[in-house]
């Protein structure tokens, strides 16, 4: 299979994506007894070849604010939810939908009791109350912290120093977990689908030390893959179907491949030889794939924008001015910048907050 993905725009980003079989794959498949949710053949070894287009800074999932890291986490580990297609979130280690108190300051999540670390560990509602504890830890200093505001003691622990056992976090018991807010947070659920506030399993980490979340081997997996052949520095590194994820059935991929190719005329050349199954165009690469049968634009609600240096040395930059930056904001036109210079389908906007970024879960209406 072949994807070929265009993106990377700015304001309103657009991917391309592009899906083709080879005469190879379909042959494979033709006396293959593996079977996808549609009953359609599938080979028997199913293998896909992907490239970033940048190095993996972290394994830590409490230190991550870049996609790449993000992507990994999502393969190889799991939250309490995950997002459909439609970005809504869904149960994955909750084996239910959350309990909410009415006035919306408490929940109470049933966990699976069936999902297991790489270690053979079980996941259990003590590896979510000491990962987040540890994000709130200004010792951990983690970048994403001020997400957890809404919960209890959280803010006194990052600003005020109050002890990290304080976070309102409770293990009722192995498979239930609570969390006491300290206001209403109305997209909170959500947030569990953010890798920040995934699961950690305490001795691991601790055993780890400062090595934790430096090399695949210096992690755990729970999720659908197992983190593969990462050394800290490397470019390139594999995700294996987990034996032991919960839902096994439907992960169908038996690995993927990742090579870190950060020049897009190499990863081209790559993917014309059949060696990778998705590349990332933009600019003068998408306008010459267009025509291409394998050439197609998916939507995403991202949105980019220049941040600008308002303060030097202590001191106000012209930059400081609202005029100015006004001023540098009406000097450029986005619409030609999106569809000449990046021409991937990505449009302009004119606002922060792209169409389509959230709906609402009950009909579907954009926010």
């Amino acid at each position: 299979m072949k994807l070929k993905k265009v993106g990377l725009g700015i304001l309103l980003f657009s991917v391309v994506l592009a899906v083709g079989c080879s005469n190879t794959a379909d042959d494979k498949s033709k006396n293959s007894t593996k079977k996808d949710q549609s009953g359609k053949n599938l080979a028997d070894e199913q293998v896909l070849n992907l490239v970033e287009i940048a190095e993996l800074p972290t394994g830590d999932t409490a230190l991550a604010t870049d996609t790449v890291s993000f992507t990994v986490f999502n393969q190889v580990m799991e939250g309490l939810y995950r997002l459909d297609k439609k970005n809504h979130p869904v149960p994955a280690l909750a084996k239910e939908k959350v309990t909410t108190s009415e006035d919306g300051l408490t929940y109470t999540f049933k966990l699976r009791d069936d999902s297991v670390w790489s270690n053979g560990d079980k996941v259990t509602a003590n590896d979510f109350v000491f990962a987040w504890k540890r994000v709130v830890d200004p010792k951990t200093s983690a970048p994403y912290a001020y997400l957890f505001e809404g919960i209890k003691n959280a803010k006194s622990i990052m600003e005020e120093g109050a002890d990290p056992a304080t976070l309102g976090v409770e293990a009722v018991n192995d498979f239930e977990f609570k969390v006491t807010m300290e206001t209403p947070v109305p997209y909170f659920v959500s947030l569990m689908a953010f890798p920040t506030f995934f699961p950690q399993n305490e001795k691991f980490v601790t055993e780890q030390k400062d090595k934790y979340g430096t090399s695949s081997d210096a992690m755990l997996s729970n999720g659908p893959f197992v983190f593969k052949g990462w050394e800290g520095t490397n470019l390139s590194w594999k995700y294996e179907k987990n034996p032991t994820y919960w839902d096994k059935k439907n992960v169908y991929l038996d690995t993927i491949n990742v090579e870190v190719i950060k020049e897009t005329a190499t990863a081209l050349n790559l993917y014309d030889a059949d060696k990778l199954d998705r590349v990332l165009l933009t600019g003068e690469y998408a306008k010459q794939y267009q025509g291409d049968s394998e050439y197609d634009v998916e939507t995403e609600a991202r949105s980019a924008y220049m941040q600008y240096n308002q303060l030097r040395n202590g001191q106000k930059t012209p930059l400081a001015n609202e005029n100015m930056r006004q001023a540098i904001a009406a000097s450029y036109d986005k619409k030609l910048l999106t569809e000449e210079i990046l021409a991937n389908g990505s449009k302009a906007l004119t606002g922060f907050v792209p169409p389509s970024l959230a709906s609402n879960p009950k009909t579907d209406e954009d926010f």
